[in-house]
């Protein structure tokens, strides 16, 4: 029980810095007239360190994650899931929310192929994970897991992995041309 409220101090502290960092870093930098380019840290480097944390993270879902699942029996499943799902989500909604954050400011900002683009691909990413996702891992941990639910998490989550790939590429490529 330790562990967890420790875990949950680290959370908050971390959600904090994010939204520090994110919202009220640059709010305050820029009321006081400094222009962009002289922010310490721009919304464009801090948008790329987002999206490939998302790379890192999708990649390791894809690759390691989700096809460890059909090497566990049904119970084991059901019990390393619950725990699996409420850790990992200390990492994926703070970066889900800041990517949708920096992508909404930066629309807002300049709207650009860059930026429809990104948002686009951004509300595509929440809508499968919500839609699809979220569904697949509820019937695992409510023990009613649909039928060949760790293979369709593998072959669904395809998807997700391009489309986190692609966000990330041209996030690089707008930080290399700008």
């Amino acid at each position: 029980m330790c562990s967890i409220l420790r875990l949950g101090a680290v959370y908050n502290i971390i959600w904090m810095a994010w939204l520090r960092l994110l919202i009220i870093h640059p709010m305050l930098i820029i009321g006081h007239g400094w222009s962009e380019k002289q922010m310490p840290m721009t919304l464009e480097i801090i948008r790329l360190l987002i999206d490939f944390g998302f790379v890192v993270l999708i990649w390791a879902v894809q690759l390691v994650i989700y096809p460890s699942f059909v090497y566990y029996t049904k119970a084991r499943l059901v019990e390393w899931h619950r725990s699996y799902t409420k850790r990992v989500t200390y990492i994926v909604l703070p970066l889900m929310f800041s990517q949708l954050i920096v992508s909404t400011i930066q629309l807002w900002q300049t709207i650009n192929w860059y930026t429809c683009l990104s948002l686009i691909l951004i509300l595509i990413l929440w809508f499968l994970t919500f839609r699809v996702f979220v569904p697949l891992h509820f019937s695992i941990d409510y023990n009613r897991p649909v039928e060949n639910v760790c293979k369709k998490l593998v072959t669904k989550n395809w998807s997700r992995t391009v489309l986190w790939t692609v966000l990330f590429l041209i996030s690089l490529l707008n930080f290399l041309w700008n």
